[in-house]
């Protein structure tokens, strides 16, 4: 888990921490900067951040698009549940952990119904991208095994009619793009990228022009979202939702602009941290940690400013980072994964043996 695994590139695993830091940075102007910013009073700063916005708005699809990426080649046909359990018992540990702390901290008496929500945080969606990204891992093997079994021309109809669908049409329940049906196309999407690459992406200069595409639809999207209220942040619509149409186009042009740049000593330095990327969202999306770090962050600074921002997501990155390669040490370290694991299988094993053995009696008598 520490380590990056074989076939993985330095420069795609740089790029998912790049994606974490626009999720917290996106999740920075949403708790700070919407609660202050006003254009009557802020006009240069409040376009600013609107097409900042727009930028790391890219955070969640770039996440899913290099999962899905690496996902499609490497999953076996059956899901891997002991992955699972370990991206369960990670949700879990963070979720418990935090509650007990606050608990002690606050001196506060149990509540049934917050202990409840704490033991099964997926269950409750205390985190939509975990809910919606667990669901997305336990279906990988059924869609690797579709992607791999389709033609190129069978792969690109199936593509158009999943975008129209969930991207230009935006059909009832897709939650602009807060659903798993959206997880799933950006999947299909990124397993047509590693499975057809050579054939469909064979531009010179490819990474230059989806540079410039991505810059490009970022200040579409902030002239287009603009005019939408005149006195606060407030970007979300039709172009703007992570399935838009405009926005997963850009997401798409900055994943395959890192894809094809070289591998610098930098690149491959910001990469080591990928493994800790998953446990940033777990600690900062914490439904304790929030309520109480935005509140902290709000009061601490009186006047906000582009350098307090950034400094801001990147202490958050690099502090839950720290907190997230902790917990993978202790867990490596006492076996807790396979012990958890192997405790759930044998259960399962001998639950399943007892119904059995019920079955036959039934049968007999």
């Amino acid at each position: 888990m520490s380590i990056i695994k074989e076939g993985r590139t330095s420069n795609i695993e740089c790029l998912r921490c790049i994606a974490m830091l626009f999720i917290v940075l996106n999740h920075c102007i949403l708790h700070i900067v919407t609660k202050r910013l006003s254009l009557d009073t802020e006009p240069i700063f409040f376009c600013l951040m609107n097409f900042v916005y727009q930028v790391v708005y890219n955070g969640v699809n770039l996440f899913v698009l290099i999962s899905g990426y690496f996902l499609v080649k490497t999953t076996r046909n059956t899901t891997n549940w002991e992955k699972v359990t370990k991206l369960w018992l990670s949700v879990f540990f963070y979720s418990a952990i935090i509650y007990a702390f606050s608990i002690g901290i606050h001196r506060k008496p149990l509540n049934f119904q917050e202990l409840i929500h704490v033991l099964m945080p997926i269950r409750y969606d205390s985190y939509w991208f975990i809910t919606q990204y667990l669901g997305l891992y336990i279906m990988s093997p059924f869609l690797a095994k579709w992607a791999r079994s389709m033609s190129k021309q069978e792969y690109k109809i199936m593509l158009v009619s999943f975008f129209i669908i969930t991207s230009i049409l935006q059909l009832q329940g897709l939650k602009g793009g807060f659903s798993l049906i959206w997880f799933l196309f950006i999947f299909m999407f990124a397993g047509y990228i590693q499975l057809w690459e050579s054939e469909s992406f064979t531009i010179k200069r490819w990474n230059t022009y989806a540079g410039i595409i991505f810059i490009f639809i970022s200040a579409l999207l902030f002239l287009i979202s603009f005019p939408i209220n005149g006195k606060t942040l407030n970007i979300v619509s039709y172009w703007g939702f992570y399935n838009g149409p405009l926005l997963f186009i850009a997401s798409v042009s900055l994943f395959l602009f890192f894809k094809k740049i070289k591998e610098s000593k930098l690149v491959v330095v910001v990469s080591k941290l990928s493994p800790y990327m998953f446990g940033v969202y777990l600690v900062h999306e914490n439904p304790i940690v929030k309520e109480h770090l935005w509140s902290y962050l709000n009061g601490l600074f009186t006047e906000i400013r582009i350098s307090n921002l950034f400094l801001i997501a990147i202490i958050i990155l690099f502090s839950s980072a720290f907190i997230e390669y902790l917990r993978q040490l202790i867990f490596r370290t006492l076996k807790i994964d396979s012990l958890f694991y192997n405790a759930i299988k044998n259960t399962f094993s001998l639950i399943t043996t007892i119904l059995k053995k019920q079955f036959h009696k039934c049968l007999i008598h």
